[in-house]
Order: structure tokens, then sequence, then C-alpha cells
């Protein structure tokens, strides 16, 4: 891999000098963009490139390490887009590897580890949650490309795990703000060694954005992701509680005839509380998408219409249009309204029902 990018060559002879492992400097990386179409309808197997002045086939697939790849048929191949990060392993590393980008003020932006040995993940070790994309560990020269994107907004514990979207899964949601050009820097842990590099991001030289309009992109983005992972939150939280109501009036014996003469206290107070977390959890995200094609039949709720921002403000490197920051106080006004109705449900009806639930001598739900 080194043929096409000479720079780590160069620095061959300090990092591998009797190192257990070793960082190269990644080179100066321009935010360049591709074409919207482009990926449009990729997935797993055979796809046709629909803009960048051309049309190229080629076949899409996925290390076991998370990492989309390429291999076009008809077409070059181009270096992978994004900060292009080499190290070194001297041997295969007991502990996992880890990779840490951090901003110009030390901040940490993202990790990424190596992927857990099948006996740590069997052994349910916590500290390995599962993520989408992992760091090679083998002895010799690895890469690792880092999309230049700030972590995801929380996701919704989506209650069939197979339901997909128009255009693919949901596996990778891919609204984490773009970072704007700047200092950056990495920081390698492996085999008991920590190596740190800087880097630069650089602006595409064919745009004329400021470094104010890539700021003002760059907080909206990130006020966006953070409000949706707030929403997320509320929607988890609402169908954590239904699933937990369920489950007591299965287990309480509340159920068929019972329920309907309301001949208990408590099982009355489950189904309106279940009438009402339905009501808020209805509001906040779109509960009858079984389908991908059921997006075109039903309208967006208020968690992807927000996540809808995401493509406007992030669509080009320019400063959001004032439209944006006022459909973004608008639907968060909206959501605001939701949140508070899950709060003081938590607080009044949910707290009234465990008290009836304890006198009943039932578990009280778990409103957290």
């Amino acid at each position: 891999c080194f043929l096409d990018d000479l720079p780590p060559f160069r620095h061959l002879a300090p990092v591998t000098a009797g190192a257990a492992a070793g960082l190269f400097p990644p080179r100066p990386t321009a935010r360049t963009r591709l074409n919207w179409s482009v990926n449009m309808f990729a997935d797993k197997g055979k796809n046709y490139m629909l803009g960048l002045g051309g049309n190229a086939c080629y076949y899409q697939d996925e290390t076991p390490e998370g990492e989309s790849v390429r291999r076009f048929l008809d077409a070059g191949q181009n270096p992978p887009a994004g900060v292009i990060v080499y190290y070194l392993l001297a041997e295969k590393p007991v502990e996992p590897v880890a990779l840490t980008f951090v901003d110009a003020d030390g901040r940490e932006i993202k990790t990424f580890t190596s992927k857990p040995e099948e006996s740590d993940q069997d052994e349910g070790a916590e500290a390995f949650a599962k993520a989408d994309r992992y760091l090679t560990a083998r002895p010799g020269l690895n890469r690792f490309v880092w999309d230049m994107h700030y972590p995801d907004a929380e996701k919704v514990e989506e209650r069939d795990k197979d339901q997909s979207t128009l255009f693919g899964t949901r596996e990778k949601s891919g609204n984490g703000p773009l970072a704007p050009p700047g200092a950056y820097g990495v920081r390698l842990n492996a085999g008991g060694r920590t190596c740190t590099e800087s880097f630069e991001i650089l602006k595409d030289p064919r745009v004329e954005a400021t470094p104010e309009d890539f700021q003002a992109q760059f907080e909206l983005w990130t006020r966006i992701r953070d409000k949706l992972s707030e929403t997320n939150r509320a929607i988890n939280h609402a169908r954590r509680l239904q699933e937990q109501l369920a489950e007591w009036t299965r287990r309480s014996g509340n159920a068929g005839q019972r329920e309907r003469e309301g001949s208990n206290p408590a099982s009355e107070k489950a189904m309106a509380l279940r009438d009402q977390l339905d009501s808020i959890e209805k509001a906040l995200i779109q509960t009858k998408d079984k389908t991908p094609f059921d997006r075109l039949r039903h309208p967006n709720r208020l968690n992807a219409k927000l996540g809808g921002l995401v493509a406007v403000v992030g669509i080009a490197d320019a400063a959001p249009p004032r439209q944006a920051y006022e459909v973004f106080d608008e639907i968060c006004a909206q959501i605001d309204v939701e949140i508070a109705r899950l709060r003081e449900l938590c607080q009044g009806e949910a707290a009234s029902f465990n008290q009836l639930a304890r006198d009943a001598g039932f578990v009280a739900l778990e409103i957290e």
C-alpha cells in the first residue's frame, strides 16, 4: 500500500526502530466530497455509480472489521476518502489496539478498537460494545481510514432487527458532524505503548467557504445530532416502559375478561399508561414502517424530520441557510413538548401506578 502513498515510507526507519508498535504521521487530507448520487442504492453485491460524469460498475463489500470496500470492474480505483492512518505492530497484541482521534485542544472525537477475541465476546465483556468499525491488529503494517465524522446520534432500539430503510439498512446512520478544516491528532495505544501524531484536515481548494462558515455548519450539525440523541433516548425510554407494562399485565393475570371489566385499579392504570406512552411514541417516531416502502405511505414523525435536517446542513461546504435554523427551532419545540409529556408521565401517572402495583404485591416499573 506504500506504492501510491509514499509519505509513510519516509518515516519507516524511526517508526520501526525496535518498538512493539509504531504510528506513522498522517498526511494532510483535503475534505472533499463525492457527488450526492454516488452512494444511492448502494448495497452489497453489484452496483452502478450514477454520478461523477461517468458510469462505473463495482462490487460493494465489507471487511470483517466493518470497512466498506469497492472492487471496480470497469474503472480505476481512487484512494480511500478520509484520513489514512498507518501503524505497525511487531507482533499480534494480547490486548486490543486503540486509535483515538482528537481535536486541536486534545478533546476526544472518536475512538476505534480492534475486534475482541471470540472468547472475550463470549464472556460478555462490557468494554467491547458492538461497533460499526474495528481496527485490524495484524503483525506488520496496518491501515485505518477515518471518515472525518464525529460520533453519530444515539440510535433507536429497533423492535424489528431486520427492518430496513428505503436505501439499505439502518445499521449505519451517518449523521455525525463532519470535522471542519483544522489541526487534529491521533493516538495509538498498542503493546503497552502510546504513540501520538498530528495531522491537518484541509479545505477543498475549489470551495470558497470561510472558517466561520465551516464553524457555523459544524455547530448547527452538532446541535441537530445532540437533539436527535435526546429524541431517540425518549423513544427508547417510552418503549421500555411499554414493554414493562405489557409484561406486568401478562404476569399479573389482569388480562382478558378481568381487564374489560376493570376489576383491578392497577390494571386500569396500566392500560391508561400504555395508551399515553403509545401517543408519545407515535408523535416522536413513525411506528407503521414495517417494510422499506412504508416510508412512502406514512408521514415522517419528529425524529425523522430532525434527522432530515442533516442532509440540508451537510450537503455542501457552506454556512447553513437561515431556514435551517428556523426549522430546527420549530422541530425542537415540538420534541420538547413530547419529552415533557413523558417526564410528567413518569413523575405522576407511572409513580402512582407503582404504588398501586406494590400495594397489590406486584413488581413496580423501572421508571429510570
